[in-house]
């Protein structure tokens, strides 16, 4: 096989010094902007899950008394 492949098993005994150097070639360089992580949001408030349940209760509520009328 040709060294050229760039497989750390090569012809050469340098052929990981090889790697090293063109990773580190490879490595983008900074343009001094840091990305800011997104702020996660908190736990919800008690009052939207309580809100969530009793909308989902009505829908649940409403939809037996459609199918009680037929």
């Amino acid at each position: 096989m040709p060294p050229r492949y760039g497989l750390l098993s090569g012809a050469g005994a340098d052929s990981l010094e090889r790697e090293r150097a063109a990773l580190e070639d490879a490595e983008p360089t900074t343009s001094g902007t840091s990305v800011q992580p997104a702020q996660q949001a908190g736990p919800l408030p008690a009052h939207w899950i309580l809100l969530l349940a009793v909308l989902l209760g009505l829908a649940a509520g409403s939809v037996i008394g459609l199918l009680t009328l037929i």
